[in-house]
């Protein structure tokens, strides 16, 4: 595609990079710059912590920020031309691939992320341990509910449902220690 050795490919990367950003108008570069920006929403919108974002592609949280702001506005646009234009199903999966992104989860945890005040993390222990949607919710009893998020705060297993994603290395006793005295119950 690029009729470029690899080698020719990491120099550029790792030019443009160094000199904050392209300095030239080069069309490869350009491309590159590209690949990178999508390399690095791929991990966000893969549940991957931005810290370790941050350290894998060597940017800091405001770029990694102002990147999936930028380009959830511009899917936002892409998915209303395509709506006039009458390509439901593009539109359909571009407004997707934007919620994902707004969200910076997999696809499995976006029926839970449509509840008001919904984390990540939140969504993530609901979903390991087969609640996977709102409807879910509303089946199961609140002592239930509040038993699954207490017992993996806690570091207990409430279930014989795996925890083994990657949201199970998160700290979930700090964050429980700083947001529970917030709940209503």
């Amino acid at each position: 595609l690029l009729k470029i050795s690899s080698s020719e490919i990491y120099r550029r990367i790792s030019l443009s990079h160094i000199q904050g950003g392209i300095k030239e108008n080069d069309e490869i570069d350009k491309m590159l710059d590209k690949i990178y920006s999508a390399a690095i929403l791929l991990e966000v919108i893969n549940e991957k912590p931005v810290s370790e974002v941050e350290k894998m592609f060597n940017v800091d949280r405001g770029t990694i920020q102002s990147l999936q702001t930028n380009v959830s506005t511009f899917a936002g646009q892409v998915a209303k031309f395509c709506e006039l234009c009458s390509f439901q199903v593009l539109a359909a999966a571009i407004i997707k691939f934007k919620r994902r992104l707004d969200s910076s989860v997999k696809n499995e945890l976006l029926p839970l992320m449509s509840l008001p005040s919904c984390s990540q993390i939140v969504a993530r222990i609901l979903f390991n341990q087969g609640i996977e949607s709102p409807e879910d919710i509303v089946n199961y009893k609140i002592d239930g509910i509040v038993k699954i998020l207490m017992s993996v705060t806690s570091g207990q297993d409430p279930s014989s449902h795996s925890t083994s994603s990657s949201a199970s290395s998160y700290s979930y006793s700090s964050y429980a220690d700083s947001n529970l005295e917030k709940i209503d119950y």
